[in-house]
């Protein structure tokens, strides 16, 4: 695109004048700016209003000592070099591939209820073990409640107590 552009030809005379333009008019132009304002990164002057103006000065003056390679700490000895992660790596995935595909071989879950039962039970029945009843739960519930029923609850520690008995006078062994 450059290549085609063709300049018209100039003189001696044509050249020197193009030549006193660009360089006159180039401070002229670029005169308005500052160069170091536009820039900086310096986020402008300071609010003296502001109540941490006088620290906001203070620290934007201080220069503080610049880092150095040399400050970077050496590595430590203790970390485990690169090849024997990427091998712990290769070992994970290989891992979690092989379970991945254990589990893609599982069976599904069936949507049929009757033909799990029978099949859950075969084995148990097989050992003679039965299923409980279909009403086990209302009959667990009516054992709790005559169990319940049928206990006293422990006096209350508040009520007076009744007078114990008095001693026979002969002493009972201690319990052991």
């Amino acid at each position: 695109m450059f290549g085609r552009f063709k300049t018209p030809p100039m003189t001696g005379a044509l050249r020197g004048l193009w030549l006193a333009a660009t360089i006159g008019l180039s401070p002229a132009l670029l005169g308005c700016a500052d160069l170091r304002q536009v820039t900086s990164l310096d986020p402008g002057g300071v609010d003296p209003n502001s109540a941490i103006a006088r620290e906001a000065v203070a620290a934007s003056r201080s220069r503080p000592r610049m880092p150095h390679f040399a400050d970077i700490p050496k590595a430590p000895k203790d970390i485990i070099p690169a090849p024997a992660v990427k091998t712990d790596v290769g070992v994970l995935v290989g891992e979690r591939r092989a379970l991945n595909g254990r589990i893609a071989r599982l069976p599904t879950t069936p949507s049929d209820t009757e033909q799990f039962i029978a099949r859950a039970s075969g084995p148990l029945l097989a050992k003679g073990l039965t299923p409980p009843p279909p009403d086990q739960a209302e009959r667990t519930t009516d054992f709790a409640d005559v169990t319940r029923a049928s206990v006293q609850p422990p006096p209350d520690p508040s009520a007076p107590q009744a007078p114990t008995p008095p001693s026979t006078g002969q002493s009972e062994p201690p319990h052991r």
